[in-house]
C-alpha cells in the first residue's frame, strides 16, 4: 500500500482533532522566561512549514521546510543573518511532492537538507548538498525502498570524519521500518543498517556520541502499541545495545542528543491515558536510564526538536494544546532535566514548533509553523541566552562601606550569581526581583584600591553578561563629590511610535555642572547599533525619536540606550511599544 500524502506539516494531522475538546490544566511555575528578540515569518501565499533550522560558523541562520507551490511541494531553504534577516534562499522541485525534514551544517559550513521527494511512484530519501550560500549543489542522494512506496529522511548527523548519515522510516514490502544510510561527504553510500518489525517502526532523529558511535531513536510497534525504540551503533552501524520505554500506550520517541559524557538523551511524547505528554529520558552511555522528565500542559503536547548546549543543559521544543489551539512551548531544563525556563509562543492560531538550535552566544532559535489565519507561515523565533546588564545603581561606593545595589538588564532567573572583577568587592547576598532587576548587598573592603570594575551576572545554566567597568570605588566619598556626580533620567520609559513617528519621545536628562560633552546612542538586544548620535537640544539632555540612524521608525521591542559625559558612561533600557 502506498501511503497517503500529506499536504500540510511534519506534525501528524489526526492529533490536531482535539481542537473542540478542553481540558484541565495543570499549574506549572517555572524557574524562568526565555525572552523573546526577534522573529521572522515566511509566507508563500499557500501553505508552507518549516521544519529544521542549524546555524553555520558565522552564527547564520538557517531554516528548511516545505512549500507549496500551487501545484505541489517543494524544498525551500533560507538563510537568514544572525538578526533573522533574509540573506538568501533557494528552492528544489523534484516535479511532484518534495518534503524536507532536517538539516544540518558540516564542519566546512555546506549545508546539508533531507526528507523526501517523489521521484518515482512515491516518495524516496532525497538528500542535497549545498554551498554555503545556497547557491551551488555539490551533491545529492536518492534512496528508494522496495516496493516503491512512501521513504522519508527525519534526521541527519556529520561524524568526526565528515561522513553523513541519514535515517528515517523506509517501506520493506509489507511495512515500514528504520533505515539509516552512512554517506561519506560527497553523498556516496559507504553502509546502512534497517530495523524492521513486523509491524510500523520509524526512525526519527539520529546522533554521534565522541567515539563516533551512531545512536537512532524513534518509535517502533509492539504489537499493540508503539514505544520509544533507541539504537546504538558502532561508526559501521553494527548494533551494540538498544533499549525499548513503554508507558503502556503510544509512545513516540522524536529526536535525540549527546552531552559531554555521552549521556544519550532521547525525547518525544508519551500517553499518559488520557493525552500526549511531553517525555524526555536521560541515559547513560549503555543505553541505562538516569533521569527523566514529563512536561503534562493539560491537553496533547508534542515535542519535535531537542539539542543539549553549555554546560549539558538540554533543550525541548514543539506545540502544546492551550485549550483552543497548539502553541509553540519550548523548555531548558539543566542536566538533571530539571526546569531552567520556558517560552510559549501564541499567535492566536494553530502553531507548532519543528526545530531548535543554539548560536555562538547562548541565545535560542526555533523554528516551526503558525497559521496566519488563512494558512500556514514558516515561522522562526530568536530567544535572548545569555543575561544583559544595563545599569547599576549606585554605581560606586568607598572603602569600608556596605551597601545593596540594584542591578537593572535583562534575562535574570531565580538562583544568579553576581560577581566583580578585581580584588575589593565582597559579595554578601543577591535576592532575585524579577527577570530584569536585582539586588545586591555588598561590602567594599578597607583596602580595595580605587577604580572601576566590572560586573558579571551568570544564571544557574552558566550563560553570563557582563557590564563593563560598571561600577567604581571611590576614596573619601563626600557630598561636593556626590553632588559633581552626573544621574541620567529617563522620561518616558516607554514610547509609542504612531503612522508617522513617536508620540512620546524618550528624553534622557542629567547633571552636567562641568558642561562636558555628552554623547548618546541606540542599540538592539544582540548590540547592533540602531541610532548613533542623539540630538541634544542643551548639554543636559539628549532625546531619542523612536527612528533608526537612517530615519525609519524602529518596531517594537526593548533598546539599550548608551550615555557618555564626558569619561562616564550610563546604560539602560526604552521600551518601544507596538
Amino acid at each position: 500500500m502506498k501511503r497517503k500524502y500529506l499536504n500540510f506539516c511534519k506534525v501528524e494531522l489526526f492529533f490536531l482533532v482535539f481542537v473542540g475538546i478542553m481540558f484541565i490544566f495543570n499549574v506549572k511555575v517555572w524557574a524562568g522566561t526565555l525572552i523573546s528578540i526577534s522573529s521572522a515569518v515566511y509566507d508563500g501565499g499557500s501553505n508552507d512549514c518549516a521544519t529544521g533550522v542549524a546555524i553555520d560558523g558565522n552564527n547564520d541562520i538557517i531554516v528548511t521546510g516545505y512549500r507549496d507551490s500551487g501545484a505541489n511541494n517543494d524544498y525551500y531553504t533560507i538563510k537568514y543573518n544572525s538578526n533573522l534577516v533574509v540573506i538568501t534562499s533557494a528552492v528544489y522541485d523534484g516535479g511532484n511532492n518534495d518534503q524536507p525534514y532536517e538539516v544540518l551544517i558540516t564542519e566546512n559550513n555546506n549545508i546539508i537538507v533531507g526528507g523526501g521527494s517523489t521521484l518515482t511512484f512515491a516518495e524516496d530519501y532525497f538528500t542535497i548538498k549545498y554551498d554555503n550560500n545556497l547557491s551551488t549543489i555539490l551533491a545529492s542522494a536518492t534512496y528508494n525502498g522496495p516496493g516503491n512506496n512512501s521513504d522519508f529522511v527525519f534526521g541527519i548527523i556529520e561524524d568526526g570524519a565528515e561522513n553523513i548519515i541519514v535515517t528515517g522510516e523506509r517501506w520493506n514490502g509489507a511495512n515500514w521500518g528504520y533505515f539509516t544510510i552512512k554517506y561519506d561527504s560527497n553523498l556516496v553510500v559507504i553502509t546502512s543498517a534497517a530495523y524492521d518489525t513486523s509491524n510500523h517502526d520509524s526512525a526519527r532523529g539520529v546522533t554521534i556520541d565522541g567515539n563516533n558511535n551512531i545512536i537512532v531513536t524513534g518509535r517502533s510497534n509492539n504489537g499493540t502499541n508503539d514505544d520509544y525504540y533507541t539504537i546504538k551503533y558502532d561508526n559501521d552501524l553494527v548494533i551494540i545495545t538498544s533499549v525499548t520505554y513503554d508507558r503502556g500506550s503510544n509512545d513516540s520517541a522524536r529526536g535525540v542528543t549527546i552531552d559531554g559524557s555521552n549521556n544519550i538523551i532521547v525525547t518525544g511524547e508519551s500517553n499518559n491515558g488520557a493525552n500526549f505528554d511531553y517525555f524526555t529520558i536521560k541515559y547513560d552511555s549503555n543505553l541505562v536510564v538516569i533521569t527523566s522528565a514529563i512536561y503534562d500542559g493539560g491537553g496533547n503536547d508534542y515535542v519535535y526538536g531537542i539539542l543539549t548546549h553549555g554546560n549539558n543543559n538540554i533543550i525541548v521544543t514543539g506545540g502544546s494544546w492551550n485549550g483552543a489551539s497548539f502553541d509553540y512551548f519550548t523548555i531548558k531544563y539543566d542536566s538533571n532535566l530539571v526546569v531552567i525556563a520556558s517560552a510559549t509562543y501564541d499567535g492566536g492560531n494553530s502553531r507548532s514548533a519543528q526545530g531548535v538550535m543554539t548560536d555562538d552566544n547562548n541565545n535560542i532559535i526555533v523554528t516551526g509553523y503558525s497559521h496566519n489565519g488563512a494558512n500556514y507561515d514558516y515561522f522562526t523565533i530568536k530567544y535572548l541566552g545569555s543575561p544583559q546588564v544595563f545599569s547599576l545603581s549606585p554605581f560606586f561606593a568607598s572603602p569600608g562601606e556596605t551597601v545593596d545595589i540594584t542591578i537593572n538588564g535583562l534575562n535574570f532567573y531565580n538562583g544568579i550569581d553576581v560577581a566583580f572583577s578585581n580584588f575589593g568587592i565582597l559579595v554578601n547576598s543577591i535576592d532575585f526581583i524579577s527577570a530584569t532587576q536585582l539586588r545586591a548587598n555588598i561590602t567594599i573592603d578597607d583596602n580595595a584600591f580605587s577604580g572601576t570594575r566590572d560586573i558579571t551576572v551568570t544564571n544557574i545554566d552558566d550563560a553570563y553578561g557582563m557590564l563593563t567597568s560598571g561600577f567604581e570605588i571611590r576614596e573619601n566619598i563626600g557630598f561636593q563629590e556626590e553632588e559633581d556626580s552626573h544621574f541620567v533620567r529617563l522620561t518616558p520609559k516607554i514610547i509609542t511610535p504612531n503612522g508617522d513617528g513617536i508620540n512620546d519621545a524618550a528624553n534622557f536628562i542629567f547633571t552636567n555642572p562641568d558642561n562636558e560633552t555628552a554623547e548618546g546612542m541606540i542599540f538592539d538586544l544582540s548590540g547592533s547599533v540602531v541610532r548613533d548620535n542623539l540630538p541634544s537640544s542643551s548639554t543636559t539632555s539628549l532625546t531619542w525619536d523612536g527612528r533608526d540612524s537612517s530615519g525609519c521608525v524602529v518596531s517594537g521591542k526593548v533598546y539599550i540606550y548608551q550615555i557618555k559625559i564626558g569619561g562616564k558612561v550610563f546604560n539602560g533600557t526604552v521600551v518601544v511599544a507596538k
